[in-house]
């Protein structure tokens, strides 16, 4: 259906390599504890994210800030991988 974007291609930033960026489409949880603390660190759809690392826990690089996550959070993070 033209208009509909298939799930198939979106990967939840824990997916991500280091160094892959992703525009993020959604944020897939049902407890809102987890949506208001991320998107007051800027983190909602569209904005831009860059996976800098996955141990100890998930960095991931945001304009000009840093968000360290747990594999819990990082999961529920759906991004659009960005080429390049």
């Amino acid at each position: 259906m033209k208009g509909v974007e298939s799930m198939a291609e979106y990967l939840a930033v824990s997916h991500l390599k280091p160094g892959q960026r992703g525009r993020v489409v959604r944020l897939q949880t049902a407890e809102g504890k987890h949506i208001h603390k991320l998107t007051a660190f800027g983190l909602f759809p569209g904005a831009v994210v860059e996976l800098e690392q996955t141990y100890p826990a998930f960095v991931l690089r945001l304009d000009r800030s840093r968000l360290a996550v747990d594999r819990e959070i990082a999961g529920i993070i759906l991004v659009n991988p960005i080429d390049g």
